[in-house]
Formats: C-alpha cells, sequence, structure tokens
C-alpha cells in the first residue's frame, strides 16, 4: 500500500472511462488506509484518471501506464527490419486511431509506402504496395499486425484484409495457414499474488473479470493520488515501480511481439 505521509492532505481525482470501477476499487482501497481522496468529474479535477492514462492539469501532462503507440511501433519495426527488411508497406483502416499509428510507423521506417482502407479505389495500390515491399504492417483500430511478403499476399488474395481493416476485428481469427503473422501488443502483467487479490477484489465488486486494461487502471489510480501532490521520480503500485519521460511514456513498459 501507498505510503500515506505522502497523502496526508485532502486530494481530488477526476475519474473517466474506461473501467472507471478499477479506478474507483484503487480510491476507495487508499480511503481504507487512510488517504483523503474526493472524486470530482473529470472537469473539474486537476488530475484526472481515464483508463490507464493519467492526465496532469493544467499543463496537460499524459502519464501512460501502458506501452505508448509509439513504443510498440518501434517494437514492431525493429522485428521488422531484422526478420524482413526495411522497406514497409503500411495499411491503414481510415480510423483516427489507425492512421496516427501509420504515422508513426511511417516516421520510423525511412523506405515505408502506405496505403490506407479510406482511399477510394485503393486495390490496386494496396495490392502493388505489398509486392513491393519486405513486409506490411496493418495500423488498425483494434491491432498492430505484421508480416512477410507471402503472409500479406494470401492475406489480401483471400480478401480477408477487408475484414482486418474493419474496427472490431479479432486478430485471433488470422489462421496459421496464412503464413506467419505477428501482433505487437503490451506484454501480459504479471499475476503476484498481491494482483490476484486485487482481482478478487475487483470480481467481488462488479462481477467481471480483472482483465490487464483494468489492473493497468487501478495502478494509474494509484498513480494519480501520488501525482497530486507533484511529480515524483517513481511511483509505487500494485505493478510495481513507474518511471515516467518528458513525453509520458512509462520506461521499461513491456511490449510483446506474439505470433498469431
Amino acid at each position: 500500500m501507498l505510503a500515506l505521509a505522502a497523502l496526508a492532505a485532502s486530494l481530488t481525482l477526476g475519474i473517466g472511462l474506461p473501467h472507471r470501477d478499477a479506478a474507483l476499487l484503487a480510491i476507495d482501497d487508499l480511503r481504507s488506509h487512510g488517504a483523503p481522496i474526493d472524486v470530482a468529474n473529470p472537469p473539474e479535477a486537476q488530475v484526472v484518471v481515464s483508463g490507464a492514462t493519467v492526465e496532469l492539469k493544467p499543463a496537460g501532462v499524459l502519464l501512460n501506464v501502458a506501452p505508448s503507440d509509439r513504443q510498440l511501433v518501434a517494437a514492431a519495426y525493429a522485428r521488422i527490419a531484422v526478420r524482413y527488411g526495411s522497406r514497409v508497406c503500411v495499411l491503414d483502416d481510415g480510423t483516427p486511431a489507425g492512421s496516427a499509428r501509420a504515422e508513426l510507423m511511417l516516421a520510423r521506417a525511412p523506405d515505408a509506402r502506405r496505403a490506407s482502407a479510406a482511399t477510394p479505389g485503393a486495390d490496386a495500390f494496396v495490392e502493388g504496395c505489398i509486392a513491393s515491399s519486405d513486409a506490411t504492417f496493418v495500423a488498425a483500430q483494434q491491432a498492430m499486425l505484421f508480416m512477410g511478403p507471402r503472409a500479406a499476399d494470401r492475406l489480401y488474395v483471400s480478401r480477408l484484409f477487408e475484414q482486418v481493416l474493419r474496427p472490431g476485428f479479432d486478430p485471433a481469427r488470422i489462421d496459421s495457414l496464412f503464413g506467419d503473422v505477428y501482433e505487437a501488443a503490451p506484454a501480459p502483467l504479471a499475476r503476484t499474488p498481491a494482483v490476484k487479490a486485487i482481482a478478487r477484489e475487483y470480481r467481488a465488486r462488479t462481477g467481471l473479470a480483472a482483465g490487464d486494461d483494468v489492473l493497468r487502471t487501478y495502478a494509474a489510480a494509484q498513480i494519480a493520488a501520488q501525482a497530486a501532490r507533484g511529480p515524483k521520480p517513481q511511483y509505487a503500485t500494485i505493478l510495481g515501480e513507474f518511471s515516467f519521460g518528458r513525453d509520458g511514456e512509462s520506461r521499461g513498459a513491456g511490449v510483446r511481439i506474439r505470433k498469431l
């Protein structure tokens, strides 16, 4: 549990979405140990928890408990460059999130080309993009995937790319018969005894299982309670110690490259 000396005076946190119940559970746990914390609507608070992100106002600094998209793209490109080469076909699904992820890959990959599902008549360009590249990176709202030319060609010919580029697509639907397809995603959290105890609390409170996003939100609320007193070099949470760079990215954030 956090040192209560740092939380001696009353503070107010704003709690947004998603996983609001996880943040409220963390606050209730802190209150049970004597921390005087009030909850307000996000616009009225100087420190706001929104999922795994902590916003520090008025500066607008965002602390990300989960790996950022930039960190995920960096890990994906590092694997692409070693396994396939530097020429990357970057496909996005036309959503704001997908487009932003595509821009991150374009900024990192010196020999990248881009095609978007939002562009009318893009089929011919997509086919040429895949054929002339060492690897294909799919920047979608729900996932970041990459693959070599053989797998990309098979996915394209089967028209599965049309489904991959639709919001809500589950990457687990990609069969290994298409070839080697990889996903860049946050690494799974270790289920320590302390984390398991919080997961049990969350299930008892909501009737739902505590996935990694829920646990990161719990940790974000713990960080918010400490950050409300001013910046710290490290923040103690149920997931361990966190520190952040100037850009708000978590140092040492775990990224997993998973073969589907």
